[in-house]
């Protein structure tokens, strides 16, 4: 068969830039013509022998993804062939590589580098392209750069401590030769607990014996609290009972931390008072009274403890007037070095 011709106007498109490769090893020759876009591969094959095969190899290097229409008229003798096809162009496969290693920190760090490397083998996303990276939900981007290099100083001082690991994805979109790639294999671990405190309310500076107030506490951490009370006083549930006139009531309060959240706690301290007592006379005949006549006396003492009582005074060489400077001197002096050491009370 002598005398078959080819001629194909090759596809075109962005990056579009057709050349015969590998080189033409025949029957005939085969040559592309025409500027990018309009580019038509001619062939003379000269004489062919039946059922012989050859192959052409065109290549764009730089063709874009997608699909492309080819149509080819195959000239042989009188016989005209057309061929119409297409050719997709696939995109290239990219993966990441040399990934900063899966790491711990200590909670509040406020940051740490991700670097790493997008390439297809020999071949690497242009400079300028970004890489996406995520954690708990939050995104940064790290521009690539020469040989398809990235990094980064992502932010972590808003990241919750978690006894899960954080898994750290990367992303990238693709573009016109590069296909989407994405990588999950590395992981963040935020230990340490968040320090919480303790608020107290209601909590008095004293509190006089035999008396009662509320109280309450509350955790920054919105985790519940006990309470426990020692020294001058008790609780039950949040009333504190004074049982004590003397010394100090302690109060403390405790939240056991969690596996987020380190233990706190917190004391206020309650000065214990006596009850306010006063003592009255209620009750004195007679008055005035001739020497060496019995008198008696009725008093009321009220306060911490109360009790009224009766006593009968016999004064001595003299008749009382009543005046308070002289009276109850003569009463107070009595009752002090008398009834008061039998443990009755005091005027």
């Amino acid at each position: 068969m002598t005398g078959a011709t080819l001629s194909d106007a090759l596809p075109s498109g962005t990056n579009v830039l057709w050349t015969i490769s590998p080189a033409y090893a025949g029957p005939g020759t085969c040559a592309i013509a025409g500027a990018a876009g309009s580019q038509v591969l001619s062939c003379s094959f000269g004489t062919i022998g039946a059922s012989q095969s050859f192959t052409i190899g065109l290549q764009s290097a730089g063709s874009s993804v997608g699909a492309f229409a080819n149509t080819a008229t195959v000239q042989i003798g009188n016989q005209q062939i057309l061929s119409i096809g297409s050719v997709t162009v696939q995109p290239v496969s990219a993966a990441f590589t040399n990934l900063t290693p899966s790491q711990t920190i200590t909670y509040a760090t406020s940051s740490i580098n991700l670097s790493g490397v997008l390439s297809s083998g020999t071949s690497y996303p242009p400079a300028g392209e970004t890489v996406s990276i995520t954690i708990d939900g939050i995104t940064q981007t790290a521009t690539i750069g020469t040989n398809g290099a990235f990094s980064t100083a992502f932010t972590t001082s808003t990241i919750p401590v978690s006894t899960t690991p954080y898994v750290i994805t990367y992303s990238y979109a693709g573009d016109s030769i590069f296909g989407p790639a994405t990588d999950t294999s590395t992981t963040l671990t935020q230990t340490g607990y968040v320090s919480q405190t303790i608020t107290f309310t209601g909590v008095p500076s004293s509190a006089v014996y035999d008396t009662t107030f509320v109280v309450s506490a509350a955790a920054s951490s919105g985790l519940p609290v006990t309470i426990t009370a020692g020294g001058a006083c008790s609780i039950s549930g949040s009333t504190v009972m004074m049982t004590s006139g003397t010394g100090t009531c302690t109060l403390t309060a405790s939240q056991s931390g969690s596996a987020i959240y380190s233990p706190a706690q917190a004391t206020r301290i309650v000065a214990a008072l006596k009850a306010a007592s006063a003592t009255v006379i209620t009750a004195d005949a007679p008055n005035p009274s001739n020497i060496a006549q019995a008198v008696s006396i009725s008093f009321a003492v009220t306060g911490a403890t109360s009790h009224r009582h009766g006593h009968r005074h016999r004064q001595h060489g003299r008749i009382l007037q009543r005046r308070s400077d002289c009276w109850r001197g003569k009463l107070l002096d009595h009752f002090r070095n008398g009834w008061n050491k039998n443990a009755r009370g005091q005027l």
